[in-house]
């Protein structure tokens, strides 16, 4: 009791204060050791986007190629021919590429494969006409009327659809090349003979064979006319026989045929289905044809199932086949080729054979300016690329006419990409020419004399030469510049008119912006001092003034000859030296 008593009073309410004063450790975190504070992480660069890789090549809306060797020359592409003129590779409507010839209007007679080069002249001269005629044709039409050839720019086909054309192909196919000479001067003999009506070429169509009368074209210059001559023609009739299992496939019918009868241009074809009902087609026979060639095989001995629409149907029941009795191969509309051939045989004249056909309508020569200097032929409406064939050599140009390369050869490619071509060179083509300074000759050239600067040059290249003042006081002079091969090449420059520091630049550019230069520096020397020794040179005055003396007056050993020698080699200096081309004077 007294411990307690002790405790009391002051000193009780002292501890009381302290307890109360003093930190619980309820809801208070116990102290920890404290890390010490993580280096923030040092920021990793960020990659750096590596730039795309540039595609080969150049992408161009359209590319066109160019012969190098001028207007004969011939370019060709893998799997569609040589062709005189130029070629446009362009995209094709349903992908890919087509392939544009455009050639002049002669050359495009002479490339035409119509007709056998052995034929008689005056059928080859008739075909001559008709073909260039049909072009012109073809040419003046509604621009309107949409075709395949106009829908790649275009302005007419390469097939039968329009005139076989071949290009050079007949020049060089051994089979046809000792007879090309004919054909050859049969396109010369009539160059531009055209058969008009009213002013205007007509639509000259012609087939192979007509079968012994040709067909009405809706023209008043093509009526149905007899024609006897062209029993000449293997096709003047023909026999074919076909699966009716075929036929009936061909147009569409699910059944078994049971007879086949024509009423004038009308086939009606009877047929029953599996469910034994019996039906009737009527199709028109040039309709039947169409349909027939684009599926069924034609029979060993003809060129198609149905070579004309001018056949008399029937019903083999007993084997089961198609049998068509018919006569001629094409349309039969206008002249019949061999029906020319026969007519050319009895003698007739081309224009003779051209009248037969066309109600009465002789060629005339037409006026040079009436006549188009190109044609535009789609020798190709779709491929998957186009690859350049042959040794020949080219320019490639892009669709605003700029030079992709000035001098190409081998096998270029043109491959389809968006709505452009994608021109992809060979390899060792695609590269930056160099351009190497060999030398300066002579080594030590004067003012006057002859100096010409050799270099090479690593690839083809249109090369320009330009001379300045060093000192860039006088303009420089430009050489007309040209196309160069790769090697060693020599330039002559004009002769310089005085001394001084020149720097000749030769400059090479392969096209597609692929280009170099050099300079070179000349120094040029003061031209020699003219030697005192020897005689002294006769001015054009004085020798004037010999002459006009009497013979007696004028001095020894001069005479007329002599003294209009002289005046000859002075005037001949004179003007010689005047054609020079001068440098910077």
């Amino acid at each position: 009791m007294q411990y307690r008593r002790r405790l009391g009073g002051p000193a009780l309410l002292l501890l009381a204060v302290v307890v109360a004063l003093a930190p619980t450790t309820a809801g208070v975190a116990r102290p920890t050791a404290r890390r010490a504070p993580r280096p923030p992480k040092a920021k990793q660069p960020a990659k750096a986007k590596q730039p795309a890789k540039p595609k080969p090549g150049w992408l161009v809306s359209q590319a066109r190629i160019e012969p190098l060797d001028g207007g004969r020359g011939a370019v060709g592409v893998q799997g569609v021919g040589a062709f005189r003129g130029a070629l446009d590779i362009v995209p094709a409507p349903g992908g890919g590429v087509a392939v544009v010839n455009q050639v002049g209007l002669e050359d495009y007679v002479l490339g035409l494969a119509e007709v056998p080069a052995t034929w008689p002249a005056e059928a080859l001269k008739a075909q001559a006409i008709a073909a260039r005629t049909y072009a012109l044709h073809e040419l003046a039409l509604d621009p309107q009327v949409a075709t395949a050839a106009r829908g790649v720019g275009a302005q007419i086909c390469a097939t039968d659809a329009c005139q076989v054309y071949a290009g050079v192909a007949k020049e060089v196919d051994p089979d046809g090349a000792a007879s090309f000479p004919n054909w050859a001067a049969a396109v010369a003999d009539t160059a531009g003979q055209v058969v008009e009506f009213q002013g205007q070429p007509i639509n000259a169509k012609y087939s192979s064979s007509n079968g012994g009368r040709s067909v009405g074209g809706g023209r008043p210059y093509l009526k149905p006319v007899d024609d006897p001559d062209d029993r000449f023609s293997p096709l003047h009739h023909w026999r074919s026989q076909l699966s009716s299992t075929d036929v009936a496939a061909a147009l569409g019918l699910g059944g078994t045929l049971d007879a086949v009868s024509r009423v004038g241009d009308l086939l009606a074809v009877d047929w029953h289905g599996a469910d034994g009902g019996h039906d009737r087609l009527t199709i028109a026979a040039s309709d039947f044809r169409t349909r027939v060639n684009g599926v069924v095989p034609a029979p060993p001995d003809l060129p198609r199932a149905v070579p004309s629409a001018r056949f008399s149907p029937g019903l083999d029941v007993a084997t089961g086949a198609v049998v068509l009795d018919g006569g001629g191969w094409g349309h039969g509309i206008g002249m019949s080729q061999w029906g020319a051939y026969g007519k050319a045989l009895r003698g007739l004249k081309a224009p003779d054979i051209l009248a037969a056909y066309y109600g009465g309508l002789r060629p005339a020569k037409a006026d040079p300016a009436r006549l188009p200097a190109t044609i535009r032929v789609a020798v190709d409406l779709s491929r998957p690329e186009a690859q350049m064939a042959g040794g020949a050599r080219f320019r490639v140009l892009d669709g605003s006419g700029h030079a992709l390369a000035v001098a190409a050869s081998g096998p270029w490619r043109f491959v389809p990409e968006g709505k452009g071509v994608r021109v992809l060179p060979p390899p060792g083509q695609d590269g930056v020419p160099a351009v190497q300074a060999l030398a300066v000759d002579p080594a030590a050239p004067t003012a006057t004399a002859p100096v010409t600067v050799r270099f090479r040059l690593s690839a083809p290249a249109l090369v320009r030469v330009t001379v300045a003042d060093e000192a860039g006081a006088l303009p420089p002079v430009a050489l007309e510049p040209g196309l160069l091969d790769a090697g060693e090449s020599a330039q002559a420059l004009p002769p310089p008119t005085r001394a001084g520091r020149y720097v000749v630049t030769v400059a090479a550019d392969a096209g597609g912006g692929r280009t170099a230069s050099v300079p070179v520096p000349v120094e040029i020397r003061p031209a020699p001092a003219a030697s005192s020794i020897g005689p002294r040179p006769v001015e054009g005055p004085a020798i004037l003034a010999v002459l006009d003396r009497p013979m007696a007056d004028r001095p020894k050993g001069t005479d007329g000859r002599n003294a209009a020698g002289a005046l000859a080699a002075t005037l001949l200096l004179t003007v010689g030296t005047a054609a020079r081309r001068r440098w910077p004077a």
